[in-house]
């Protein structure tokens, strides 16, 4: 198995050697679309469906399908955006959560991301994070909202940006993500970066380290090393009160050793 995102497609691995997908398909003989999605076992059989469960019928011509992924319970995530086309231009973003049984979370249909319609889901889930944007009240940002298995949010925070014209949303091995977008046309062309923790901080670090593992004695000292920043080398002079064996031990911003 290996994770497929298209248009059209989403297919990713669970831990068990299957794996689930979601789809959207036209309704036959309409120009209306809808979302549909089934598990399957280490052994390729479909377990929801011989065909595919149907998420949610009349998702209009102009709706896309968004990310999927696993969450908590071994409990599938499903996120698209609604078009609304002909009838008006706006758009709104919704999840459906679906159990391992194949029965829904959202009895009542899917859950709206954004009470106002005019929001689009633009990128991943991870840790159960929601990245859309909303653009009727913030035209110019990427909201990120965490959300529970029953729809309940926890945060949401805002990245704000003077334009975006591409963009990539990958997660920072904690629980986050980390944004990285392009602007391609002056003023303020450039690729910027910017990162969002399992707490919903922007630029917190999250590491293994503990705060027990950090030793407080004050009888050393480490100076800074040099050259910083440095290719292949680097001197890191340290002090201590009495002569004696230790261990240093290096980190990078992601707390490996």
């Amino acid at each position: 198995w290996s994770k497929v995102n298209q248009w059209y497609w989403n297919i990713i691995p669970d831990e068990n050697g299957g794996g689930a997908w979601a789809r959207k398909m036209v309704i036959p003989f309409t120009a209306n679309y809808k979302i549909v999605a089934n598990r399957i076992d280490s052994l390729g059989n479909l377990l929801w469906s011989d065909s595919a469960l149907i998420v949610e019928n009349d998702i209009g011509t102009y709706s896309y399908l968004g990310e999927i992924a696993f969450i908590e319970e071994d409990i599938l995530s499903i996120t698209w955006t609604k078009s609304f086309y002909p009838s008006n231009n706006s758009t709104i973003a919704k999840i459906q959560n679906i159990r391992n049984d194949g029965s829904f979370i959202f009895q009542n249909g899917s859950m709206n991301i954004s009470s106002n319609p005019d929001s689009t889901i633009t990128g991943t889930i991870e840790g159960d994070l929601y990245f859309w944007r909303d653009y009727k009240e913030t035209p110019s940002s990427l909201i990120c909202s965490k959300f529970n298995k029953d729809g309940q949010e926890i945060w949401q925070t805002t990245i704000t940006y003077s334009e975006m014209d591409a963009g990539v949303i990958i997660s920072d091995g904690y629980n986050g993500s980390i944004i990285v977008w392009s602007k391609y046309f002056s003023p303020n062309t450039g690729v910027f970066i910017q990162k969002v923790s399992k707490n919903g901080i922007l630029g917190e670090v999250i590491t293994d380290i503990q705060l027990d593992e950090i030793n407080n004695d004050d009888n050393f000292i480490l100076h800074q090393n040099y050259p910083n920043p440095f290719n292949s080398e680097t001197i890191i002079n340290f002090e201590l009160n009495q002569s004696e064996e230790i261990e240093l031990n290096i980190y990078n911003c992601l707390g490996e050793n």
